[in-house]
């Protein structure tokens, strides 16, 4: 596992699409549910928009969203899964790619703020667990 910072190195038209349908066969029917947060304030669904599938984060009181997540390049992607650390302050997206080599792209956002924190590559493997390391290993 590795932080990465953000690129702009865009992968080719064809990697993407084959990714998107890998990761479109591969991806869990469990991560497509609705996410609550450990202390129940937050609520994450998937929702479509331009760019592709992503979490959309809400509050559970006021119903207002607090952030919707995206993938690592401005190009279509579905989300793979989303996961909450455990004091309900940050929310964490998964996206896969292929264009160097099968990797899980893993974006860290904070609740209270909906800023970018960070994110970790999960180099040789496509997966939908979210390891809770993601949390610690991303800084502000």
């Amino acid at each position: 596992m590795r932080v990465i910072a953000e690129s702009g190195k865009m992968p080719c038209a064809l990697c993407m699409t084959a990714a998107l349908f890998v990761g479109c066969v591969l991806s869990s029917d469990a991560s497509a549910a609705s996410l609550r947060s450990p202390d129940r304030a937050y609520t994450a669904n998937q929702v479509r928009n331009k760019m592709g599938v992503h979490y959309q984060v809400r509050n559970v009181k006021g119903r207002s969203v607090v952030l919707t997540t995206r993938a690592q390049f401005p190009s279509w992607n579905t989300v793979k899964a989303g996961k909450y650390d455990r004091a309900s302050t940050k929310f964490a997206a998964a996206y896969h790619y292929s264009h160097d080599g099968a990797y899980t792209w893993v974006g860290v956002w904070s609740l209270s703020d909906a800023e970018f924190i960070g994110a970790v590559r999960l180099d040789g493997q496509w997966t939908v667990r979210i390891p809770d390391s993601v949390f610690e290993d991303v800084e502000r």
